[in-house]
């Protein structure tokens, strides 16, 4: 091993469960995932979108590896797939856009375990789509709940939630409504009584004011009531990202004065408990910046933007039991069948960003029951505040949607290629191996001079070593081996964490750097 001196952080944890780091990867046009959900036999399915303009949807067994593929695509015309649901006879649905010439079809499709389409659906005449989930009902079959965020023409902007049976079929549809705000749909849950909770966010049309709200609906979506967040002082925004129903009421997860939080109500609205953990960040590419589970012991597991991508585990009143920083922009974070997590994303760096030869990839880190896995994956020192969440009642509309309609689509299969590595790396993917590309830096976190570990090289072909932050811009370079082996001093680099590339003649050596003065 080569030790060099220099100064920042990158973890690797011991792991209990069985871990892994993959990087799905496509050499000519990348790909971008935007939603999961574990299947049955433990393995995963993934949606997103390719950058030739078409949807995508694979299966990967527990380990990582692909089982199969497919493309959703029409002649001349742009698709993409936001979120998936994989149902308990291993089938699966898929909801997404196919924009034609003159507006996008909301676009749902069931699938078979092997990949094949059993029924496909549209839903036409709606404005521009940002922001499409799916929920399974009680009933068997499911929920859509969608928006449109078209700020430049508000009286465009509406919000429905469908409700379809288990073969496709329209049982009801509604678009909601308010005189005073524009209203968008992040999130929909199922309360045991049947009746549904709401959760997103409204603007205020007069100002520019943003606040989270939930709105409780009857068992035919039909507003029983609603409220909103009262933001903290100094803040103009709030924003429901998912939910999570417990048996005594409900739990959001949400951005609340810039910082990731968790909010517990009953039934009624009433808060139970509201807290706030780390600093909340933005995701580039996907509408939604967090998502929640509850886990069978009533803990909770959650993915939200940070810095990077974070996972936090908490324990049945919020509280954190312990968070780890991903190298990638999390998408989402599920339980694994060995007790273990999972989480999905997209690189390289804070998200699927124009850098200089990197290309748009898929990342799935598999952790232990602590959230360790690898180079990938490194613990953050836990962060609580208690707030009082205040709720001030909002009046919500709903009228009778349009219809769904069948259609045909064009399905084929298309080659993915898959490594085990971080999201963030350069050059060819084949010479992307773990234990040959990946380095070591220490202490974690450091505040002066710290040291990276990586395989032996020939210092005559060292080529560079860069620091590129979190935005994507490289920050620092040098080219001298003897230069950086006296060691960097941080202290002109702000807080955060970056990308750390070692590049020696063919090979690539990457690790995540953390500062914290």
């Amino acid at each position: 091993m080569l030790s060099l001196s220099l100064a920042g952080l990158i973890s690797t944890s011991a792991a209990q469960q069985a871990v892994f780091n993959k990087v799905y990867y496509d050499e000519v046009q990348g790909l971008h995932i935007l939603g999961s959900d574990i299947a049955p036999d433990h393995g995963y399915v993934m949606v997103g979108k390719k950058y030739d303009n078409s949807g995508h949807i694979m299966k990967i067994d527990s380990a990582g590896n692909v089982e199969w593929t497919r493309q959703l695509s029409r002649p001349d015309h742009y698709s993409e797939i936001t979120d998936v649901i994989s149902n308990p006879d291993s089938t699966i649905v898929t909801v997404g856009l196919v924009y034609t010439s003159s507006e996008p079809l909301l676009n749902i499709v069931k699938w078979s375990k092997a990949g094949d389409t059993l029924w496909t659906r549209n839903l036409d005449g709606l404005a521009a789509f940002s922001s499409i989930s799916i929920r399974r009902s009680s009933a068997g079959g499911y929920f859509i709940a969608t928006s449109n965020q078209n700020f430049y023409t508000l009286s465009n902007n509406t919000s429905q939630i469908l409700k379809l049976d288990i073969n496709g079929e329209l049982v009801w549809s509604k678009t909601y409504l308010s005189d005073d705000y524009l209203i968008f749909f992040n999130a929909i849950g199922e309360l045991p009584d049947l009746s549904l909770i709401l959760t997103g966010y409204v603007k205020n049309k007069g100002s520019n004011e943003f606040h989270l709200f939930i709105s409780r609906t009857d068992e035919a979506g039909i507003p029983l009531w609603s409220e909103m967040l009262e933001n903290p002082e100094g803040f103009t925004y709030s924003e429901a990202f998912d939910v999570s129903v417990t048996p005594e009421g409900f739990v959001v997860l949400a951005k609340v004065a810039d910082r990731t939080s968790l909010i517990k109500t009953e039934f009624t609205g009433t808060p139970l408990w509201s807290r706030t953990y780390s600093w909340s960040g933005w995701s580039m590419w996907t509408e939604t910046s967090g998502k929640i589970t509850r886990l069978p012991d009533g803990s909770f597991i959650i993915a939200s933007v940070g810095y990077m991508g974070e996972i936090m585990k908490t324990d049945t009143s919020g509280f954190p039991e312990w968070v780890q920083s991903v190298f990638m922009e999390i998408v989402d974070v599920v339980p694994s069948a060995d007790g273990g997590y999972t989480a999905f994303g997209n690189g390289p760096v804070f998200g699927v960003k124009t850098v200089p030869n990197y290309f748009p990839q898929i990342g799935v880190y598999k952790t232990d029951s602590e959230g360790n896995g690898g180079s990938c994956v490194h613990s953050l020192i836990q962060e609580m505040q208690n707030y009082t969440a205040t709720f001030n009642s909002l009046n919500i509309e709903a009228s009778d949607l349009g219809a769904v309609m069948s259609s045909i689509i064009t399905i084929n299969s298309f080659p993915v290629l898959a490594e085990d590595t971080c999201v963030a790396y350069v050059g060819g993917v084949n010479n992307q191996e773990p234990e040959n590309n990946s380095m070591r830096i220490f202490p974690n976190p450091a505040t002066d001079v710290f040291s990276i570990e990586i395989p032996v090289i020939n210092p005559n072909n060292f080529g560079r070593l860069e620091i590129i932050s979190e935005e994507g811009r490289l920050i620092y370079s040098c080219t001298d081996i003897t230069s950086f082996r006296n060691g960097i001093n941080p202290g002109y680099l702000p807080d955060g964490i970056y990308l750390v590339r070692l590049i020696s003649g063919n090979n690539n050596y990457t690790g995540k750097l953390m500062i914290r003065h």
